[in-house]
């Protein structure tokens, strides 16, 4: 939580995305899946903390992730993409820092078959420092 809480305070801007996959990559693997986000993310937001996440209904993978740019359609050809600005009241990024903090711990307790929790390297050093 204090990772997710960090960034959400060090920045002013910041973006909630939930990434999901269309039909044609059920079938793919997570570890796939996983490296579809991890470069999306790298290429379209120099920082962002993600996590993993399974649907209540079907089971399906996908990733909830605090971004400091927006992700649009055009940046995910791989399913579903739905992008929001986080409100600037301390009240709000706690929310939604308590929010992702509780679906990484959920997903950590899940399973083990890919990494859950995505750093991007400069919010680990920007964390490192502060």
């Amino acid at each position: 939580y204090g990772t997710i809480q960090a960034l959400t305070l060090l920045f002013n801007e910041l973006y909630f995305v939930t990434l999901t996959f269309a039909p044609e990559y059920y079938e793919s693997k997570d570890t796939t899946k996983q490296d579809h986000v991890k470069r999306c993310l790298f290429k379209h937001s120099p920082v962002y903390i993600a996590n993993i996440d399974y649907g209540g209904l079907n089971g399906r993978l996908h990733y909830h992730a605090i971004t400091t740019e927006p992700i649009t359609s055009d940046m995910w050809p791989y399913g579903f993409i739905d992008c929001k600005k986080i409100g600037k009241e301390i009240r709000d990024r706690k929310k939604v820092a308590k929010y992702v903090a509780k679906f990484s711990n959920h997903a950590l307790k899940s399973t083990n078959k890919t990494k859950k929790v995505l750093y991007s390297r400069a919010l680990s050093k920007l964390i490192q420092v502060s």
